[in-house]
């Protein structure tokens, strides 16, 4: 079986959609052949994917002032970028942290002009003939034109998915423009939802919320792991002090919350240094709010690899998620599920949660009694002088970790689930051809 599969970004392995997506497909990527048409600058890098094409704003608005340029081409997979890609990449990092209505606007316009529909995209569809389109849900206009248009060309069945909440309206806006683009967005999500068989989500909390309102074709899919005996890490033994650690973004009101923990470890370790916390974020802060996350028990880190990053955890002690707990912090997330919770469970190591449970995360760790969490600030410090007092109780909370990942993300489950389903909405469409 053929799948294609239109993303915004290249599928890279050290990326989030590529990090993601490979970790869905890659123990059933010999029974399927999967292609890969991205639309942002980059390269691919990745072993289960062998056919990419690249469409970029950058080629669309060359195109335009140059028709004989071609919008899209052939990519190989590679380690390196061109000149003009890294370019490309300087480019969005500046205009990133203004993303707004506005630019969201102006990006959909260069691809409602530009010729992406180019004799090359014919070509490259048309070689591969997809039996399947899976799409990931993005919050984007454009690339859902670029879908339906290879659906109908095609003539082939979609199954989709959805990890953020692009379509609620439980926000908090006073930007009018805002509102009206995503009134605009969920209209052309109704249309994505009605054309798929399947719509996997990321959580419970945002299947739930789906299937009320589109039927019964929703389905949870997250990131899975081997769960198995043979590959559990060895028993868990604290140190003196003990190592707190977190690695991920600070966005979405993480930040706020990392420096609870912070403060509260003042507390904590009033009279001895009991605990301390390393830090590891690819998020720019100003050097007021990085001094704010260096002190006496706490350091700031830059980011690290992926493979750094799993080594950082398999050395310390206590792995911690946070969420923002502010009410609009908490809508924005309300449906989210991060992907780092399920490498958190397989290191078997006891997890110090914050966040309220109206979040599907919180709520997963809540539901699944399978992290320590905190609600608020007085909880942070009453449950952290409790880990501080007794370390013993994290081997309880280690051992829950992992019973949980076992339960809910053993990979030759859920992959075997995944692979039934797209191989059965193929089938159910050619009996009714």
């Amino acid at each position: 079986m053929k799948i294609l599969i239109v993303s915004n970004s290249p599928w890279r392995n050290d990326n989030s959609f590529g990090n993601s997506y490979s970790n869905l497909f890659d123990g059933i990527h010999e029974q399927i052949e999967i292609a890969n048409v991205y639309l942002k600058h980059g390269t691919p890098n990745c072993t289960i994917v062998k056919t990419f094409f690249q469409i970029s704003e950058r080629s669309l608005i060359r195109n335009l002032l140059h028709p004989k340029y071609p919008t899209g081409e052939r990519r190989l997979p590679d380690t390196t970028a061109t000149n003009a890609e890294a370019k490309d990449a300087r480019v969005f990092d500046k205009v990133r942290p203004f993303k707004g209505p506005l630019l969201i606007w102006a990006r959909t316009v260069v691809w409602k002009i530009g010729r992406w529909k180019s004799r090359e995209l014919k070509e490259f569809v048309d070689a591969f003939a997809p039996d399947l389109l899976f799409i990931p849900i993005y919050y984007s206009h454009y690339i859902h034109d670029i879908n339906f248009w290879i659906k109908n060309r095609c003539g082939i069945p979609a199954v989709g998915y959805i990890s953020d909440d692009n379509y609620s309206l439980r926000k908090i806006s006073f930007n009018p423009l805002f509102w009206i683009d995503r009134l605009i967005m969920r209209r052309r999500l109704r249309k994505v939802f009605a054309v798929c068989d399947i719509v996997y989500t990321i959580s419970e909390n945002q299947k739930e919320y789906l299937r009320q309102r589109f039927g019964d074709k929703f389905k949870v899919l997250t990131k899975y792991a081997e769960f198995d005996k043979s590959n559990k890490p060895a028993g868990f033994r604290p140190h003196v002090p003990l190592r707190m650690l977190y690695t991920g973004n600070l966005g979405s009101g993480r930040y706020s919350s990392i420096c609870l923990i912070v403060k509260a470890l003042r507390q904590v370790n009033v009279h001895e240094q009991r605990i301390v916390f390393d830090i590891y974020t690819s998020t720019v802060l100003s050097e007021k709010l990085r001094s704010r996350l260096n002190t006496a028990e706490t350091t700031l880190h830059d980011a690290v690899s992926f493979e750094k990053v799993l080594e950082l955890q398999r050395r310390a002690d206590i792995l911690v998620h946070v969420e923002g707990l502010s009410l609009k912090e908490r809508l924005d997330v309300a449906h989210s599920f991060s992907t780092k919770i399920v490498d958190y469970l397989q290191q078997c190591k006891p997890i110090f949660v914050v966040g309220k449970d109206d979040c599907a995360s919180i709520r997963y760790f809540t539901d699944n009694d399978s992290g320590i969490v905190a609600q608020n600030y007085d909880e942070i410090v009453r449950k952290l002088t409790a880990v501080a007092a007794s370390p013993e109780i994290l081997e309880d909370y280690a051992e829950k970790a992992w019973t949980c990942g076992e339960k809910n993300h053993r990979k030759s489950i859920h992959q075997e689930a995944l692979k039934n389903d797209l191989f059965n909405v193929v089938k159910q469409t050619n009996k009714t051809r």
